[in-house]
Parts: C-alpha cells; structure tokens; sequence
C-alpha cells in the first residue's frame, strides 16, 4: 500500500523514539557507491565514460563480481582456473575491490594498456571518493525533519565507527537533527547490530523501555530481525524491494483499517505461508503503560521470555514518513 493510502501507525505520545539505521535508509548506499566506482573509472578512460549503457554494465558487473565474491566464487573471466584469482570470504577489502572492479573492466573490454596500475589507481580514488560522498535517500531527510518537528526523539544506530558515521552525517547535510550524543555505533555501545545487547544499551542512554521506540532499517536481519527480537517494533525501509530471507516469526503492524500485509511487503499466500488471522485487540500494556491502540496479526511471540515487537513494511521514505503521526 502506497501514497494516498497509508495510515497513522505511530504517535509520540507512545512511541517517544526513532532510531534510524544510516547505511541503507538515510544514505542511498548503492547509488553513492555506484557514483563514486564511475567517476574513479571514469579518470582513466576518458570519453569511454560518456556513454551511459556501458558505464551501467560495468556497475551491474562489479555488483555481480562483489556478490559472488562474498561466496567465495568469484573469478577473473579470463583466467577462471587460476587461483589467485579466486577470492575467499573475508579478503581485504581493497582487494576484494580490485579484484571485482578488474573482472567488470576485462569483461566490458576496456582498452587499458597497464590493466594493473590503472586498477590500483582506480580502486585508491574510488575509496576516496567514498569518504566525500553521500547521497541521500530520496525522500528522507524531509522525512526526519517530519519526525524531528512532529516531537519524535531521532538518533542514528550504525554498524560504522563514530568517526565514519559522523563523517556521513555531516556530508548528507543532518548534523542539526542527530547531534554527537544520538549517533550509536559499535565502538561507542560494546556490542554490534543485531546483538539484544546493543538496543539495549541504545534506549539505556536514551532512558526509553523497548515498547516507546521503533526502529527504522533497511536491513531485514540487523535492523528488523534484531530490534524486535529485542522487543522494539520496527519499520522495514525495503526501498529496494528484497524478498523476506525467510517466513518470519514475528507480528506484522497494521494500521487501523488496513490491510494484513501493508506498504508493498509481500502477501502469505505469495510466499505459501500460513494466511494470518487479523486481531481486534490492543497492544497488551505493560506494567504502568497505557494500552496501545493498535491491531496486528498473528500470536505473540517471545524471545527468551521478552516479548518480540512488530515489523511493517515500506518501500519509500513518502509512506514511511506517513507512519508517523
């Protein structure tokens, strides 16, 4: 469900706290990515780079050779039984990088008279590149300045270093709504995305119980899987329209009204899972906490004795913005 149809889910007199992943859901990762491999390709093959179709091939090739490579797999096209060209998981960055890059340009036969000092050179400026770049998602910073006017306590939640996460939130221009004090790395918390250990120790500084925040990621198992194993609901920013890995075991949220499978998230019968029976109850309160208004579906289900939160699913920041009243 999209657009004019979205519902209010969440309200700030009870859900106090938004936690934004950064990579993925504030950062457009993948169109950062991509800008900064052609413009560092683009150095050394001069007018090759004006024409679009094949600058596109050769990113489409490079994320094949890197999702390949996180298999083990992966291969220079011209050499496919030697071993040094095979990469196993956990290589070097950089050398996963020129490894991938080298097979999209052998592929797309780029004309290079020195195929390995122009790769060294391409793979140094594109990692540059990357720590001058951000492109934003298309949508949300209008989104959290929403949130931010509409009372909502915003803070960015990263599986990056404190110095890379600020770094990125200073170049995607929204330093004003996650000062130093809401930006929660690994290094800062002790512990890393999807750990239990980590929200906790999130709404600890924050002083929020699990159920007074939402979680908003593109990740469906640091971000979705994690925060509600940890008893916060979450918001499943799926601007790039993965499949669920696998039949999740948690509630889906519902607006009231709304259908059991809202904002593009894939119905039960599309992945031949058990349909789902659509409650008419509230929330259950916790001790001291008003009853939350809202149905979902499916049982409650709990993990090591805590109960799970909620997911729903939104593929763009338009319907993710109108969650929140």
């Amino acid at each position: 469900m999209t657009g004019p149809q979205a519902q209010t889910l969440f309200t700030p007199e009870v859900k106090k706290v938004v936690l934004f992943q950064l990579n993925g859901t504030l950062l457009d990762t993948e169109a950062t990515l991509r800008a900064c491999l052609l413009e560092a390709v683009a150095e050394w093959t001069g007018r090759w780079a004006s024409d679009p179709d094949r600058s596109e091939r050769l990113w489409l090739r490079y994320k094949a050779a890197w999702a390949a490579s996180e298999l083990g797999t992966t291969r220079n096209v011209h050499a496919r039984k030697s071993r040094e060209n095979r990469l196993p998981p956990g290589s070097d960055a950089e050398q996963r990088i020129a490894l991938c890059l080298r097979e999209a340009l052998m592929a797309e036969r780029i004309p290079l008279p020195n195929m390995d000092a122009a790769v060294r050179h391409m793979v140094g400026r594109y990692r540059q590149l990357q720590q001058e770049r951000a492109l934003p998602q298309a949508g949300m910073p209008a989104a959290v300045q929403r949130l931010a006017a509409a009372g909502y306590k915003l803070a960015v939640v990263s599986s990056d270093s404190r110095e890379r996460t600020a770094q990125r939130i200073r170049l995607l221009g929204l330093e004003p709504w996650f000062p130093p004090a809401r930006r929660y790395c690994a290094d800062a918390t002790g512990a890393r995305k999807p750990a239990r250990r980590f929200y906790e120790a999130v709404l600890r500084d924050l002083r929020a119980k699990p159920r007074e925040a939402v979680v908003i990621g593109a990740s469906w198992r640091r971000d979705v899987a994690g925060a509600t194993a940890a008893g916060i609901d979450a918001v499943w920013a799926n601007f790039r329209r993965a499949e669920v890995p696998a039949k999740p075991a948690m509630r889906v949220l519902v607006p009231p009204g709304g259908p059991a499978e809202p904002f593009g998230a894939s119905s039960a019968a599309q992945k031949g899972l058990p349909e789902r029976t659509q409650s008419t109850h509230a929330k259950p309160a916790g001790r001291g906490h008003k009853p939350v208004p809202l149905p979902f579906t499916s049982e409650s289900i709990r993990t090591r004795g805590k109960a799970r939160g909620g997911y729903i699913t939104v593929n763009n920041a338009a319907d993710l913005s109108a969650l929140f009243g």
